[in-house]
């Protein structure tokens, strides 16, 4: 009995004439043609496993995106794209703020201090006080000066007015500094109201020079009465009081204490005491 053997079990030498030796047989066909009794052994097809070459299998292609019980999707193990919501977010319609109109406005200010604030306050008080004044003596003070359109000439003149003419509620004089910080918080009072308000404090803007002029002008006048001057008030030794401490022999130079004592009361005399008088005095 013969049964054809497929060429994969070809043998070679002389039990093959199939197509996959190089000897062919005469009686060549694309099938093996050998028959089990010409073999010196019977080759199952299970046998003939063992000395063939293994099969290489096929790899299996890594699964780029697996699919978790959790609904997310994980890509290469890189990065994750979850369809769960996140505890701690809140939605999009409550995650930002809502900002009014006025809050914005008064945001866009800036940040102020409050002693900065209160000496705004303060000096556009006193200004609209003089112009109360001025109005009650027959001579107004024009309603818009501090506001766009600014005319220079007139601004310039009348903040030199103001200058030479504010006093206190007792009616006494303000010093110097003080007339400084009222024109400080009249001009922080046009930047707020319009940052390109001018600036008449500028010393390099021309414009203004009447004010500055009138500006040097009455601090010097009041330097020279005395106002804004504040003398030490600390009181002197008298010679009497001097020569006593010498008699006493509080101070000396006998010993390292009454050096000491005597070195520290020199010093109290001549530089807290007379000092600012004398740097009064230095001309460069």
């Amino acid at each position: 009995m013969s049964r054809a053997i497929p060429s994969e079990f070809c043998l070679g030498s002389d039990f093959c004439c199939c197509k996959n030796c190089g000897d062919k047989a005469p009686d060549y066909t694309p099938m093996c043609a050998a028959t089990v009794s010409d073999l010196s052994m019977i080759i199952d097809r299970d046998d003939m496993a063992d000395f063939l070459p293994p099969k290489k299998q096929p790899k299996v292609a890594e699964k780029e995106n697996q699919h978790t019980s959790e609904g997310s999707v994980k890509l290469r193990g890189k990065a994750s794209l979850s369809l769960k919501k996140v505890k701690g977010k809140k939605e999009a319609k409550d995650r930002f703020g809502d900002t009014s109109c006025e809050e914005l406005t008064n945001l866009s200010k800036g940040y102020v201090p409050q002693n900065t604030e209160k000496n705004t306050q303060w000096a556009m008080r006193v200004f609209e006080q003089w112009q109360e004044a001025r109005c009650v003596r027959g001579n107004p003070v024009p309603d818009k000066l501090l506001q766009a359109p600014y005319y220079i000439g007139a601004l310039s003149h009348w903040l030199s007015l103001f200058v030479s003419e504010v006093r206190k509620a007792d009616g006494s004089l303000y010093p110097p500094k003080s007339n400084y910080q009222l024109l400080c918080g009249i001009l922080r009072y046009m930047k707020q109201q319009d940052p390109f308000a001018p600036n008449f404090l500028e010393r390099k803007d021309g414009r203004f020079r009447e004010l500055h002029a009138t500006c040097e002008s009455v601090f010097r006048q009041l330097r020279e009465k005395g106002v804004g001057a504040n003398p030490n008030k600390t009181a002197s030794i008298s010679k009497e009081e001097e020569n006593m401490l010498w008699d006493k022999r509080i101070l000396g130079t006998s010993n390292p204490l009454m050096l000491q004592r005597a070195v520290f009361f020199f010093c109290r005399e001549g530089v807290l005491l007379t000092g600012r008088r004398r740097t009064a005095q230095i001309k460069a």
